[in-house]
């Protein structure tokens, strides 16, 4: 029904589903972080589960829309090459390993892409 409101109706976006998950899956204490536009109907985020678990959460809006043009340019002109842009590629369950490898700037890591039973090379 939420989804139906959200798409039809436009009285609601998104989906509460991946923020629900991410509240599950970080540790107490930890920080959540929510980049993009992102509208989940506020009734069904387990903010039970985040307040008990003294999370904090940071949020920011991607302007996407206003740098695209831009990135194609550089895309056409050869200035950037998707394919480089990641460095490392490797299944979901390598996401801590990848982000100390990067935090720690080590073999070259600059970004990551984690793949739900994805590849395992970087």
């Amino acid at each position: 029904m939420h989804r139906a409101l959200g798409i039809y109706a436009k009285l609601e976006a998104g989906s509460p589903q991946a923020l629900n998950t991410a509240i599950h899956a970080t540790k107490k204490g930890g920080t959540i972080s929510v980049i993009g536009a992102y509208g989940p109907p506020f009734t069904g985020v387990d903010i039970g589960t985040f307040m008990n678990k003294a999370q904090t959460m940071r949020t920011g809006q991607a302007s996407v829309k206003r740098y695209m043009p831009r990135l194609f340019e550089h895309i056409q002109a050869g200035c950037i090459r998707p394919s480089e842009v990641f460095t490392h590629r490797g299944p979901l369950e390598k996401a801590p390993e990848f982000y100390r490898t990067m935090a720690r700037k080590q073999d070259g890591c600059i970004k990551c892409a984690l793949f739900p039973n994805g590849p395992s090379v970087h």
